[in-house]
């Protein structure tokens, strides 16, 4: 699960590169507008698109890590209730040790 964890992380930080490509060649290109106004607006939509496609992914690259974690949960039950609960109580014992 943290080799899964570690890949889709990788992939985001691709995501996240490739869309500050997209918005260097955009801040560059203008859109070939006439106007300065006309090139804030097209550099605006261009923009909103790249973000959009990069919070699609974002979103779906982050669904699928939560159902592979889902997964998990349900094919090892018990496992997870022990890890949790030792979770609970290395929490507990450092939380009792600061107030000390």
């Amino acid at each position: 699960m943290a080799e899964d964890l570690a890949s889709e992380l990788r992939a985001l930080k691709e995501d996240v590169a490739s869309l500050r490509a997209d918005l260097g060649r955009l801040l560059e290109a203008g859109g070939g507008a006439e106007t300065p106004a006309e090139a804030e607006a097209a550099a605006g939509a261009k923009l909103r698109e790249v973000i959009h496609r990069a919070y699609e992914r974002v979103r779906d690259r982050s669904q699928d890590v939560l159902d592979k974690g889902r997964d998990k949960v349900r094919e090892y039950p018990l496992t997870t209730v022990f890890v949790a609960l030792l979770a609970g109580l290395v929490i507990g014992m450092l939380l009792r040790r600061s107030r000390e």
